[in-house]
């Protein structure tokens, strides 16, 4: 971040105290206070009163509370807005998809250095994209740790995935990406990572499907399982295909997860809630019991989502997750034998077999 020059500061030098107050002479970094000080008494129209008396470059503030000129205000505003933003904005992905291509590139950076700080994508593991409101899309290039992106290192491509522009080449798992926007006309943005426990699962053949937390139910449903197809192959796209108009998230099989959303944020946050529902079902498997909501429960929670503004896929409604009356049926249906009882069957069909003609 540059420095400003003496003159710059001196021009600069106030702030005021939580009463809005002006209080004293600032340089540097703490020109934060006023700007923000600044830019929101510009945009309400207050003309604030300063209840102290003290004298500076801007004027004579007396203890009866002289009122600042709106004009002023909006010259401080305006003179410290970009210096404002650069310190304010940039670890911060802000909602929607509707914004300017640099901004979205820096969020996009932003995002991968995110995944790359929680282990979700370590190397040059996973991928993101935005679609960009022409209909080409802004992707991350391949080969490259997300984590240590540029904003010039973005590619950009059409709708069949043929680079636009960009020094490198698009994301091997373009395919997938664009797949996902052909069947989610609500997408604006994809995040496709490995996250370690929900991986576990992926690898494991487990689809994180169970109704334990409410905060899931709510926002994704459930997790359904992929099956495994090679990464990068029209085969992975075909093994996605079914299931993404109904889900939000999805686990593939021995591979990782993806997430969609209508925007940047919210594909990245709906990454971490899985990984978050990977961990606290690892944590419930360690301690030998899961406690399941009830039918009532789940069909309440999916029926609150539009209360929280959260609108479900706009596929035909998917299986719901497993709860506690569909695991009592299903382990109805399983059979106990103790390890004496397996040996006895087993030697019995070995004999069975040896008597065979």
């Amino acid at each position: 971040m540059a420095r400003r020059s003496g003159e710059e500061s001196r021009q600069l030098d106030v702030a005021w105290g939580s009463d809005g107050s002006i209080h004293k002479a600032v340089t540097g970094l703490d020109v934060l206070p006023l700007a923000i000080g600044s830019i929101i008494r510009n945009r309400l129209g207050a003309h604030v009163p300063s209840r102290r008396g003290i004298t500076g470059e801007h004027g004579s503030y007396s203890e009866q509370g002289a009122r600042l000129r709106r004009a002023e205000w909006r010259r401080l505003a305006v003179s410290l807005t970009g210096y404002l933003d650069e310190s304010m904005n940039a670890e911060f992905i802000s909602p929607g998809a509707f914004k300017p291509e640099h901004e979205l590139r820096r969020e996009l950076c932003l995002a991968g250095r995110w995944l790359y700080e929680r282990c979700f994508a370590v190397s040059t593991e996973g991928n993101l994209s935005v679609r960009l409101t022409d209909g080409r899309i802004l992707t991350t290039p391949s080969g490259v740790c997300k984590g240590r992106m540029q904003p010039e290192d973005l590619v950009v491509t059409d709708g069949q995935g043929c680079k636009i522009s960009g020094g490198g080449s698009p994301s091997s798992e373009i395919a997938m990406h664009l797949l996902i926007y052909r069947a989610r006309p609500d997408a604006g943005a994809i995040c496709h990572a490995h996250p370690p426990i929900a991986t576990g699962f992926a690898a494991a053949g487990r689809p994180l499907d169970k109704a334990m937390l409410p905060e899931i139910i709510v926002a994704l449903g459930q997790v359904p399982l992929a099956r495994y197809a090679t990464p990068g192959t029209p085969d992975l796209c075909n093994a996605l295909a079914p299931l993404v108009p109904h889900h939000d998230a999805i686990l593939m099989a021995n591979h990782g997860a993806v997430t969609c959303g209508p925007d940047l944020l919210t594909a990245f946050q709906r990454m971490e809630a899985v990984e978050q529902f990977a961990k606290i079902t690892l944590v419930t498997e360690l301690l030998g019991r899961q406690n399941l909501l009830s039918e009532e429960d789940v069909t309440t929670l999916l029926e609150a989502r539009s209360r929280y503004g959260i609108a479900p896929p706009p596929g035909a409604h998917p299986a719901p997750p497993l709860t506690r009356e569909a695991a009592e049926t299903s382990a109805t249906d399983r059979i106990t034998l103790s390890r004496a009882e397996l040996d006895a069957l087993i030697e019995d069909a070995l004999r069975r077999s040896r008597s065979r003609p």
